[in-house]
C-alpha cells in the first residue's frame, strides 16, 4: 500500500468515527475497501497516534470517540495541508501508520 493510500484510509475511518456513522466492523471494512482484521489495526494505530479512545457502541451500531476526546482527532484540512508540506520535503515521508 502506498502511503497516500494509508493516510487516505486514516482519513476516512477518523472522519466517520467523528461523525458516527460506521455501522459494524465487516460494513466499516467494506466502505474503506479494507478487511474487517484491518479495521482493527487502524483502530489501534489512530488510538495510539492520537491518544484516544475509539469506542464501538452495539445499539447505536457505531465506532465513536468519547466528546472529550473529539477535538484530538483531525479534521480533513489538517492533513491534507501536512501531506503536501510533507511531500514537497522529501519524496518518502512516514504517515506513522505502517500496516
Amino acid at each position: 500500500m502506498t502511503e497516500l493510500k494509508v493516510l487516505d484510509i486514516a482519513h476516512r475511518f477518523c472522519i466517520c468515527v467523528l461523525q458516527e456513522c460506521t455501522g459494524n466492523r465487516t460494513e466499516f471494512a467494506e466502505y474503506l475497501g479494507i478487511t474487517p482484521c484491518r479495521v482493527t489495526i487502524y483502530k489501534k494505530k489512530i488510538e495510539t497516534l492520537y491518544k484516544v479512545k475509539i469506542h464501538h457502541s452495539r445499539s447505536r451500531n457505531s465506532y465513536f470517540v468519547n466528546p472529550n476526546d473529539r477535538h484530538k482527532l483531525p479534521p480533513l484540512y489538517r492533513i491534507i495541508i501536512n501531506c503536501i508540506k510533507m511531500k514537497r520535503v522529501v519524496r518518502r515521508f512516514c504517515t506513522g501508520l505502517y500496516l
